[in-house]
């Protein structure tokens, strides 16, 4: 059982890799795009045709991490569940935000990524041990990732199995404008988080937001 586990892990750590490592060139980081409309089922099979798409739960994936948003309204729009189980443990939501961490999806897309996929049907706070988009989004995120979140229901309050929440994490790291949004939104630090932050942080922006946040 344990050898399965780590060959499991093994696989699913080289699909990420994959996955980030085919992600397209940098580009323009423009902070908003309108929400497309939905595809109709007729317009979603004509563009699954023309891309030579294969329509399952388990090519949202390389979609998702390299900003095909035409290609996930198509999928979407002719019944994919993205909420499917797949070989991947991270929902289709928290996937959106870890195409953060390359910087080679502009963030507009990202956000209308989000958008599309909440708009869909996906679970914007999947209860399972691969833990919170939210806390993804508040490490390795920009403020705009952060605020699609949070308008399409993402949970502030979440907990990392240490009990870190996205805006203890987002001050750990130091993404302060993503730390903005979240107090912001409503998101406080107990006093004795606050008395570990503050000890740790050497700059007077993290201890002036650490003060602000503190409940």
């Amino acid at each position: 059982m344990t050898q399965w586990f780590h060959q499991r892990a093994s696989r699913v750590s080289l699909l990420l890799a994959g996955l980030l490592m085919s992600a397209a060139p940098l580009a323009t980081f423009a902070q908003t795009n309108p929400l497309p409309a939905p595809m109709t089922k007729e317009e979603a099979k004509e563009h699954i045709e023309e891309e030579s798409i294969y329509p399952i739960a388990g090519n949202l994936a390389g979609m998702i991490m390299n900003g095909r948003i035409d290609d996930v309204r198509a999928m979407l729009a002719v019944g994919v569940n993205p909420n499917e189980k797949t070989e991947l443990p991270q929902s289709v939501i928290k996937l959106a935000t870890m195409s953060c961490s390359g910087r080679t999806v502009p963030v507009a897309d990202i956000v209308t990524m989000i958008q599309v996929l909440a708009r869909g049907g996906a679970t914007v706070n999947p209860q399972n041990a691969d833990g919170s988009p939210m806390i993804t989004a508040a490490q390795q995120c920009p403020a705009p990732v952060v605020k699609a979140l949070l308008a399409v229901g993402g949970d502030k309050a979440a907990r990392t199995t240490q009990g870190f929440t996205p805006l203890s994490m987002a001050l750990i790291v130091k993404n302060y404008d993503a730390a903005k949004v979240l107090i912001a939104a409503g998101a406080t630090i107990s006093k004795e988080a606050a008395a570990k932050l503050t000890g740790s942080s050497t700059d007077a922006q993290g201890k002036e937001l650490i003060k602000q946040a503190t409940k």
